[in-house]
């Protein structure tokens, strides 16, 4: 996987997490171009997650 995102399998609990670097240039840039198209699309934690969904 590349730099900006992380994952972690735990067998124990069953679940996988994902970490998402939302610093890394070529995610803050299209952050940016999200909110250029929608005003109202700031990205925040619940909007990336909500896309990250639909992704």
């Amino acid at each position: 996987m590349s730099n900006y995102v992380k994952t972690e399998l735990s067998e124990q609990f069953r679940t996988i997490a994902v970490e998402f670097d939302l610093e890394d240039n070529r995610i803050f840039e299209l952050g940016e171009r999200i909110n250029a198209e929608y005003e109202d699309a700031y990205m925040n934690g619940y909007n990336w997650a909500a896309f990250l969904r639909a992704y």
